[in-house]
């Protein structure tokens, strides 16, 4: 249930214009993060855990868990069905030494769920690209907003309307100093005031139980396995 990047300014921003009705008749929720982690260039040795499934390795583990709670939690509603697959395109991995070795995780992991009421959310992960880049968009009947960055870290927010769009000035982060120490310190201390808050008072909106069953749900759909 530690999905921080939900605290992210933009994705905040855009869950409010949701919450606000600024984006009514939502038809498709996209959420994707490509990176470069993942290409076969890449050495790491075998001693890693980052190539190694049975110790947590692969992006099923490392991004798409947060990858789908984003899409879930912008659309706001049950999972009525959902299907995918996870792809390893690269199961021979390099290490450092010249020497190779073979590699048992996923390096690519796609889902695609029915949201129900005519939304359908669409969900990305591919560490083989040759950028890295990140981009939760909620695409309605009438606008888009549109979150994109170089991480899910990092993003943010424009609006289009037809030939118009706007970017939203975002409102910086309660922790962001902490930045410097790790990318998503920010983000994980305020998920963590969000839950002080709900063990304190019951209030705050910090992810539950339920969240986090929906998520693992559609990851087994998709065929994975801790």
């Amino acid at each position: 249930v530690a999905f921080e990047y939900r605290y992210g300014s933009a994705l905040q921003a855009l869950k409010e214009l949701i919450v606000n009705g600024h984006m009514p008749n939502i038809r498709q929720i996209e959420s994707s993060r490509f990176g470069t982690e993942m290409r076969l260039e890449n050495a790491r040795p075998p001693s890693s855990w980052w190539y190694d499934k049975t110790k947590g390795g692969g992006l099923a583990n490392a991004f798409m868990p947060h990858v789908v709670d984003l899409a879930l939690w912008l659309g706001g509603r049950p999972v009525q069905s959902s299907c995918g697959f996870l792809r390893t395109a690269n199961p021979t991995r390099n290490a450092p030494d010249g020497k190779t070795y073979p590699s048992n995780v996923s390096d690519g992991c796609y889902a695609l769920a029915d949201l129900g009421d005519g939304l359908a959310a669409r969900m990305t992960v591919d560490g083989t690209m040759s950028i890295d880049q990140s981009t939760i968009a909620v695409h309605a009947e009438g606008r888009t907003a549109v979150a994109s960055g170089g991480a899910l870290t990092d993003l943010n927010l424009f609006v289009v309307e037809g030939e118009e769009s706007s970017e939203y000035e975002l409102k910086p982060m309660k922790y962001a100093k902490y930045a410097n120490v790790f990318y998503s310190i920010p983000h994980v201390l305020a998920l963590l005031d969000d839950f002080a808050e709900r063990i304190a008072t019951g209030k705050g909106n910090c992810p539950t139980f339920a969240d986090g069953l929906a998520v693992q749900r559609i990851l087994n759909k998709i065929g994975y396995e801790a």
